[in-house]
């Protein structure tokens, strides 16, 4: 469940070791960085693989899994930019880039806010997301699985790590799914499921919410695993199969017919509903 009572006080723990940020480096250093400093010298020799869209880009993110941005609400460019202290342009890149991948809408002059998706497109986003990783998994069972594997057992082993960090559990998640792809030599079944990873992580991070999702996540990329390991191209197809149907069963169960009417009393009760929380 997305933790509230926490700061957003490190950035993008799922990337860090993956772009070469600090680990000690916090949002807040970023925002507020030392006298006669600028966030790029915060950044350090890291500013190279670590730009600043990329983390305008994963701090919208964070906010997102934070359960900080009311899906409708407008948000206002300007006080992102500020709040990381940081210009607008990186900031415009990094929302058009997850206005392209379906997380947001951008109002020209306006702002963007969290998109709302309705249920004919989630039925369509699940049942793509079906085909393409069935077909992923049948294409993995044809060869020597072994060795291609590997990487993605590992992957999961460091998701039961981080069963109760929000960030780079999902983020490990992402890499388990197209990883898949990739280990099959799929680049554009890869690129079609990357391209999704917007209503992955919206959907998925609501869908998580249940309090036994992500143990029954890790348990079901684990038979997937499993079964391509054994060469069973039906087991893996099923195993595939059961896990995209059971992460919508589970999005179903988060959705009450208060859930709107919740979220926007939530809104008021806030007064400044369409402040990012950014330290």
């Amino acid at each position: 469940m997305p933790t509230r009572n926490k700061p957003l006080d490190t950035v993008i723990l799922g990337y860090q070791l993956e772009r070469g940020v600090p680990s000690q480096l916090s949002m807040a250093s970023l925002a507020r960085p030392a006298s006669g400093s600028s966030i790029q010298s915060a950044i350090g020799l890291n500013r190279r693989k670590y730009s600043l869209s990329q983390l305008a880009y994963d701090a919208t993110r964070m906010a997102v899994l934070r359960g900080e941005m009311a899906p409708g609400r407008l948000f206002s460019e300007a006080e992102l930019a500020g709040r990381l202290g940081i210009s607008r342009t990186p900031i415009r890149e990094a929302l058009q880039r997850l206005e392209k991948e379906g997380l947001l809408e951008i109002e020209p002059q306006r702002g963007f806010r969290l998109r709302v998706i309705p249920r004919t497109e989630r039925r369509e986003f699940f049942a793509l997301r079906e085909m393409l990783e069935i077909f992923v998994v049948e294409t993995i069972a044809n060869q020597s699985a072994d060795e291609l594997l590997e990487p993605l057992t590992d992957v999961v082993n460091r998701q039961q790590q981080a069963i109760r960090n929000d960030i780079e559990f999902m983020n490990l998640d992402e890499q388990f799914h197209v990883g898949l792809a990739t280990a099959a030599e799929l680049p554009r079944t890869a690129s079609l499921i990357s391209s999704l990873r917007g209503l992955l992580w919206l959907l998925g991070t609501k869908a998580l919410q249940s309090p036994d999702r992500r143990s029954a996540v890790i348990a079901e990329h684990r038979k997937v695993l499993q079964a391509l390991k054994r060469g069973s191209r039906v087991d893996a197809v099923e195993a595939m199969r059961r896990h995209i149907r059971n992460t919508s069963a589970a999005l179903d169960e988060t959705e009450t017919p208060t859930s709107v009417p919740k979220l926007q009393r939530l809104a008021k009760r806030t007064g400044r509903g369409s402040r990012i929380q950014v330290p």
